[in-house]
């Protein structure tokens, strides 16, 4: 009698090996593969592109939710939409832009990416503060 092995049965999309670090994977190309926008993701992204708007007074977002829910993964598709040109978007995602509302009057936006420590702000970014 064969017994079946539970990896027999299932496979593992190769996104979900490991989990994102904004700094380095806002640089990699494939760091968005097969990433699935849920209907919560879409609403994240339509409230954030609300408040985006010149004439909008929401500016202040949080996201939370447990260790691995995805948290991380949408801040980097978020930074993509609004930090690089559609044609330079991964194909998975240039359809999530329509997502913010904002069509083609997305502002220009710089993103600065900061992973959250126990330290002061400052000694989070990789270079100097002016103030």
């Amino acid at each position: 009698m064969t017994r079946t092995r539970i990896s027999d049965l299932l496979s593992i999309n190769p996104r979900f090996f490991r989990s994102v670090n904004l700094e380095r994977d806002f640089g990699d190309s494939h760091a968005l593969d097969g990433y699935v926008a849920t209907a919560e993701t879409s609403r994240y992204l339509y409230r954030i592109g609300r408040g985006l708007r010149p004439e909008s007074g929401e500016r202040a977002w949080r996201i939370t939710g447990d260790f691995g829910s995805g948290k991380s993964s949408f801040a980097l598709v978020l930074a993509n939409l609004v930090g690089r040109p559609s044609a330079d978007l991964p194909k998975s995602i240039r359809p999530l832009r329509q997502e913010l509302g904002l069509g083609t009057r997305l502002p220009r936006l710089l993103p600065v990416l900061v992973t959250g420590a126990r330290e002061p702000l400052s000694g989070a970014f990789n270079f100097p503060l002016i103030c």
